[in-house]
């Protein structure tokens, strides 16, 4: 696949991630145009954002943002690419400002086996409904979130697990100890791409590649699907896990968070 046809990949990834939000969490809603991809949760929520798909015409994308959020706390990830000066001042100007140690840098690869998955490690599927609040509780843990965000990730769980839409593929495996989660991840799949997402571990239990093992199981299991490319939008903190594994910067996104009350 060509770098293009990666970035697009890697974009159709992010879209639908963002619209899957609005459509799964608790008081949702998502809106999509040729201008600006949406979601909301609720207030104040850390996933209540947004994706300036067109920055060409910057005035509609951005009147199409604040109409869909109204005063509702957001942020924005902007490809960094499009940002110049004049869209950062534009930006400014309607009350965003850059979240330097936010950023995400969307990366993919070919799955090739690299990153084993340690013998004293297993990755397991999760099939089980039930097993929702516990995974919400990893997920909590790894994010530092909210009441609202961890039913968000519940019932994103759930949804998974029953393999509701509007995932075309979704699985989630975990690693227990002592009979309980303690580690987390999902592989959410779009047309042309594998998703590798949300992963978490509890705190006490991080540093011992968890997260690797459970990336690993994840992307030969993409593999056995047919998946040719894999993508996921990593933080500053996973950056190096997913580097380890293979993946490769095709986009670097900015991250702008509206500050006005």
């Amino acid at each position: 696949m060509a770098n293009e046809g990666l970035a697009d990949a890697v974009r159709d990834f992010l879209q639908m991630e963002i619209v899957a939000i609005g459509h799964i969490a608790p008081h949702g809603d998502a809106h999509a145009s040729n201008h600006a991809i949406l979601a909301h949760t609720s207030a104040p929520s850390v996933f209540n954002r947004g994706t300036a798909v067109d920055l060409s015409q910057p005035d509609v994308a951005l009147a199409e943002v604040e109409s869909f959020f109204g005063d509702l706390p957001h942020t924005l990830w902007l490809e960094a690419d499009l940002i110049d000066r004049d869209a950062d001042g534009l930006l400014r100007g309607r009350g965003y400002i850059p979240m330097p140690n936010q950023h995400g840098v969307a990366t993919t690869r070919m799955p090739d086996g690299r990153g084993q998955v340690g013998s004293h490690l297993h990755a397991m599927l999760q099939t089980e409904p039930a097993d929702a609040a516990g995974i919400a509780d990893v997920s909590a843990t790894g994010f530092g979130l909210g009441v609202d965000d961890r039913l968000f990730f519940e019932d994103l769980a759930r949804a998974i697990l029953r393999h509701a839409k509007p995932w075309q593929h979704g699985a989630i495996y975990g690693i227990r100890r002592d009979g309980r989660l303690v580690s987390v991840g999902s592989l959410l799949c779009t047309a042309h791409a594998a998703g590798i997402s949300a992963l978490a571990t509890m705190p006490m239990h991080r540093h011992h590649g968890h997260g690797t093992t459970i990336a690993t199981r994840a992307l030969h299991d993409a593999a056995a699907l047919g998946f040719t490319v894999a993508v996921s939008v990593a933080t500053p903190d996973s950056a190096k896990l997913f580097e380890a594994l293979g993946f490769e910067p095709v986009i670097d996104y900015h991250v702008y968070r509206q500050t006005r009350p």
